[in-house]
C-alpha cells in the first residue's frame, strides 16, 4: 500500500492543506499542538472513520469553521496495481457523516458501514491492526525495551493480534464452563421423567371422574335455581305491599307532624296579633316627650361649641406663655454672640498689616539667607582642608633633602627647598587670614538669620491665630442669621397669638349644665329609638292577621289528607307472618342454591387444576425428551471442545514458535540495511529481549550504546509492521515514526537517520512526524506545520503554501 496524496478540509486545527505522497522520506515538522498528529489522525480516519479518533465526532470538525461548512478529507493511495480514493465528510451544522469510496475513479462503496467492511477486506487489517502496521510512535520503541518481560510479551501479544487469539481460547472455555453446568443441571433433572408419567396416568384417569361429577352438580344446581325463582315471585308480592304499607305510613307520619306544625305557627300568630294591639298603645304614651328632642339637641350642640372655645382660648394662651419664653431666651443668646463677634473681629483688627506678604517676603528672604549661608559655610570647610593639606606639605619639607627627587618633574630639588617651603608658609597665611574672615561672616549671618527665623515664626503664629478667628467667626455669623430668624419668627407667632384670643374674647361654659343636657339627650334618644321599633312593629299587623286566615286553611286541608292516607293503609291488606314465612322459604331455597353452584364451581376447578396439572406434566415430559437430546449435544460439545482447546493452544504455541524467529530475521536484516552490514543478525529470547550478533556472539542490548539500543528498537517495531502488512498479503509500502527522537541525543538522532535512508527498498515511504527543527535538512520532502495564533494551523512545502 502506497499513499498517493492527502486533502484536509476544517479536520481538527487544519483549516485547509493539500499532502503528496512520493517515494521518499518525508518530514512533518511543527511545534507541539500545531496538528501534527491530526494530519495521521485524518489519514486512519478517512479509512477506518470515528472509532480511530482521539475524540467523538462533535470534536472533529474545526472549531473555528462556519455551522455551513463541512469537514472533510480525501485519501488517494495504490494498492495491487490499482488506485483508490476515501473521501470522508461530516455535513453542515448537523454534521451528517458520508463516506464514498472509488476504485480507479468509480464508486465501489458508498455509507458508513459498506466502506468499512470493504476496507477491511481490502487492507485485510482492522483499525488497530492497521495502527500497528503503519505507524510506530516513541513509546512503542520505549516499551521494547523498558518493559518487565511478561508485560513485554503482552504488548508484542497485543501489537501482533495474538491477543486476539488468546481470548478466543479463553472465550471457548468460558463456553465449555457455562456447557458443564448446564450438563450437570440436565443430569439432575432426567431421573424424574418415569415419575411424571405415571403423573400424567393418573391425572388423565382422574380427570374423567372429576368430569362425570361436575355434570351431576349442574343438574342439582339447575333445579335450585328453579325453586329459587318461584319463592322469588312470591316474596316480591309480599315485599311490594310491605313497602307500599311503609310508604303510607311515614306520609301519615309526615301529615301528622305537618299538621302540629300549623297547628303552633297559628297558635304564635295569634300571641303575635295580641302583642301588636299592645304596642300600639305603648307608641301613644311616647308621642309627647318626643316633641323636646330637637330642642335639647340644638341647646347641647351650642354647650359643645361654647366648650370647644374655651378649649382653644386655654390652649393658645398656654402657647403665647412659651414663645415669650422662647423669645427672651433668644434674645439673651444673640446679645452673647454679638459681644463674641465683636471680641474677635476687634482681635483680628489687632493683627500685622499686610501679614501674608510679609510672611512670604520674611520666608523668602530666610531661605536666601540658608543658601547663603550653605555657600559660606562650603567655603570655609575648603579652606579648611587647604590649609591641612599646606601644613602636612610644610612639615613634609622639613624632612627631605635636597637629593630628593620631584614626584612631578623627576629632578632633585636642591637649593630650591627654602624657596618651596617660604612660598608655602605665605600661601597657609594667606589662607588662615581668608578662613578667619568667612567664620567671622558665618557668625553673623546665623545671628542675622536666628531673628529672621523668629520673625518668620511670629508672622506664621499670628497667620494661623488669623484663621483661626475667620473660622470662627463664620460660624458665629451664621448661628447669629439663624437666631436672628428663629427670633422674627417667634415675635410672628406671638402676634399671631395675641390676635387669636382678642378674635375669642370671654368664654362661659358651665360643665354642670352640659353635663345635665348630655344625660337628658340620651333619654330622649332611647325613647325615640323604643318608638321607632315599636312603630316598625305595629306596621305587620295587616299581614299577621292575613297569615291567620291562611293557615287556619291549611289546617283544614291537613286534616282532610290526614283522614284520606288512613283510609288506604287499611286497603293495602299487609300481613307480617305472611311476609316472614316467605322470606324463611327464600332464604332457605338461596342457601340450596348456593350450596350447589359452590359444589359446582368447586368440582369444575378440581377438574380445572387436574386438567391444567396434565397439561403442564405433558409439556414437562416433552421438556424432559428435549433435555435428554440437549444432554447429549452437551457431552458431544465438551468432548469436541476440549479438542478445540488443545488444537488452539497448539496453534498459538507453534504460531508464537515461529514469530519470533520471524521477527528476529527481518529485524536482522533491517539492522544490517540501517548499518552498512556492522550488524547482521538479531534473536529474541523466549522474553522477547533484543539479542544482537557482535564479533561472533549474541550479546544483549543493554552492552551497545544508547543510539545503537535505539536502532535495535527501531528495527524490532519496523519488523512488527512488515510482519503484519506480510500477513495481510501487502507489499512493500509507508511508515509513519511518530516523535522517534524526542528522547534522542543528536548523535543518535544521526544514527538512526542514517539507518532510515538505507531502507526505501521496504518502505519506500518514510513519513516522520517531529517537532525537532534540526531535521529539516535531513528530509527529502518537508511539511512545516505553523500555527498562525487564530485557531488554525498553516501547512507549508518546502516553504511554499501546501
Amino acid at each position: 500500500m502506497r499513499l498517493v496524496s492527502l486533502d484536509i478540509t476544517n479536520f481538527r486545527v487544519i483549516k485547509e492543506a493539500h499532502f503528496e505522497f512520493p517515494d521518499a522520506v518525508i518530514g512533518i515538522i511543527g511545534p507541539n499542538g500545531a496538528g501534527k498528529s491530526s494530519i495521521i489522525e485524518a489519514i486512519s480516519w478517512a479509512l477506518y472513520g470515528n472509532q480511530v479518533a482521539r475524540s467523538g465526532k462533535d470534536e472533529i470538525k474545526a472549531t473555528y469553521a462556519a455551522p455551513a461548512e463541512n469537514a472533510e478529507v480525501r485519501l488517494t493511495f495504490v494498492l495491487h496495481d490499482q488506485t483508490y480514493t476515501v473521501v470522508r465528510r461530516l455535513i453542515g451544522k448537523t454534521e451528517r457523516s458520508e463516506v464514498e469510496l472509488l476504485r480507479d475513479g468509480k464508486p465501489e462503496s458508498v455509507g458508513s458501514l459498506e466502506t468499512k467492511g470493504y476496507v477491511g477486506q481490502l487492507l485485510g487489517l482492522d483499525w488497530r491492526g492497521f495502527l500497528t502496521s503503519f505507524l510506530a510512535r516513541q513509546q512503542e520503541l520505549n516499551a521494547l525495551s523498558d518493559l518487565q518481560p511478561s508485560k513485554r510479551r503482552d504488548h508484542l501479544a497485543g501489537m501482533l493480534g495474538i491477543e486476539r487469539l488468546d481470548k478466543g481460547i479463553q472465550r471457548l472455555k468460558e463456553e465449555m464452563k457455562v456447557t458443564e453446568g448446564r450438563k450437570e443441571s440436565l443430569e439432575r433433572l432426567l431421573p424424574s421423567q418415569e415419575t411424571v408419567a405415571a403423573r400424567v396416568a393418573f391425572l388423565k384417569e382422574q380427570s374423567v371422574k372429576l368430569y362425570e361429577l361436575v355434570l351431576a352438580r349442574t343438574q342439582e344446581q339447575a333445579q335450585a335455581e328453579a325453586a329459587t325463582t318461584t319463592l322469588t315471585t312470591c316474596f316480591r308480592e309480599h315485599e311490594a305491599k310491605k313497602a307500599e304499607c311503609s310508604r303510607l305510613t311515614a306520609a301519615i307520619d309526615g301529615a301528622r307532624k305537618g299538621r302540629e306544625h300549623l297547628s303552633e305557627q297559628y297558635q304564635g300568630l295569634t300571641s303575635q296579633k295580641q302583642q301588636m294591639i299592645e304596642s300600639r298603645s305603648a307608641l301613644e304614651t311616647l308621642a309627647p316627650s318626643l316633641a323636646q328632642l330637637p330642642i335639647v339637641t340644638v341647646e347641647l350642640e351650642n354647650l359643645k361649641q361654647a366648650k370647644a372655645r374655651a378649649a382653644l382660648k386655654t390652649e393658645l394662651a398656654t402657647q403665647h406663655v412659651r414663645s415669650e419664653q422662647d423669645r427672651q431666651l433668644v434674645v439673651g443668646k444673640l446679645q452673647t454672640l454679638q459681644t463674641e463677634i465683636s471680641r474677635l473681629d476687634q482681635e483680628r483688627q489687632g493683627l500685622v498689616p499686610e501679614l501674608d506678604k510679609k510672611l512670604a517676603e520674611g520666608k523668602q528672604q530666610l531661605e536666601q539667607a540658608r543658601e547663603q549661608f550653605a555657600k559660606l559655610n562650603g567655603r570655609v570647610e575648603a579652606h579648611a582642608a587647604e590649609i591641612g593639606k599646606l601644613k602636612k606639605q610644610v612639615v613634609s619639607i622639613d624632612r627631605i633633602g635636597p637629593d630628593t627627587v620631584c614626584d612631578r618633574c623627576r629632578r632633585p630639588y636642591g637649593n630650591d627647598l627654602p624657596m618651596i617651603k617660604a612660598h608655602l608658609e605665605a600661601e597657609l597665611a594667606e589662607t588662615l587670614k581668608a578662613e578667619r574672615t568667612m567664620r567671622a561672616e558665618l557668625e553673623t549671618l546665623k545671628g542675622s538669620g536666628k531673628v529672621l527665623k523668629g520673625q518668620v515664626e511670629d508672622w506664621e503664629r499670628q497667620s494661623k491665630r488669623r484663621f483661626e478667628i475667620e473660622v470662627k467667626l463664620t460660624s458665629l455669623w451664621a448661628e447669629e442669621s439663624t437666631l436672628a430668624e428663629r427670633l422674627r419668627q417667634l415675635i410672628d407667632e406671638l402676634e399671631r397669638l395675641q390676635r387669636r384670643l382678642l378674635e375669642i374674647g370671654e368664654v362661659t361654659f358651665d360643665a354642670r349644665q352640659f353635663a345635665t343636657v348630655e344625660a337628658r339627650l340620651k333619654q330622649l334618644e332611647s325613647a325615640r329609638q323604643e318608638h321607632d321599633r315599636l312603630a316598625g312593629f305595629v306596621s305587620h299587623l295587616g299581614k299577621v292577621e292575613a297569615d291567620i286566615v291562611e293557615v287556619a286553611e291549611k289546617l283544614r286541608v291537613a286534616d282532610a289528607d290526614l283522614k284520606r292516607q288512613q283510609e288506604d293503609l287499611t286497603k293495602v291488606g299487609f300481613d307480617e307472618t305472611a311476609f316472614a314465612l316467605a322470606a324463611r322459604q327464600l332464604e332457605d331455597a338461596q342457601k340450596k342454591l348456593e350450596n350447589a353452584r359452590a359444589g359446582q364451581i368447586a368440582v369444575s376447578r378440581d377438574l380445572e387444576l387436574a386438567r391444567q396439572e396434565l397439561a403442564d406434566k405433558e409439556e414437562e415430559l416433552v421438556r424432559l425428551e428435549a433435555a435428554q437430546k440437549e444432554l447429549e449435544a452437551c457431552r458431544d460439545g465438551l468432548y469436541y471442545g476440549v479438542k478445540l482447546g488443545g488444537l488452539l493452544t497448539e496453534f498459538r504455541e507453534l504460531l508464537i514458535a515461529r514469530i519470533r524467529p520471524r521477527l528476529g530475521e527481518i529485524a536482522g536484516q533491517l539492522i544490517d540495511e540501517m548499518t552498512d552490514g556492522r550488524y547482521n543478525l538479531i534473536e529474541l529470547d523466549e522474553e522477547y529481549n533484543i539479542r544482537i550478533l557482535d564479533t561472533g556472539q549474541f550479546f544483549g542490548i543493554d552492552r551497545f550504546s544508547g543510539g545503537e539500543k535505539d536502532l535495535a528498537n527501531l528495527c524490532l517495531r519496523l519488523a512488527i509492521s512488515l510482519s503484519l502488512t506480510e500477513a495481510a498479503g501487502l507489499s512493500s509500502s509507508f511508515v509513519i515514526l511518530d516523535e522517534v527522537f524526542a528522547s534522542q541525543d543528536d548523535i543518535r538522532r544521526e544514527l538512526i537517520l542514517k539507518g532510515l535512508s538505507g531502507l526505501k527498498n521496504r518502505f519506500p515511504q518514510i513519513l516522520l512526524i517531529t517537532h525537532i527543527p534540526e531535521i529539516k535538512d535531513r528530509v527529502e520532502v518537508l511539511y512545516d506545520v505553523l500555527p498562525t495564533g487564530l485557531g488554525w494551523s498553516d501547512v507549508r512545502r518546502n516553504g511554499s503554501r501546501a
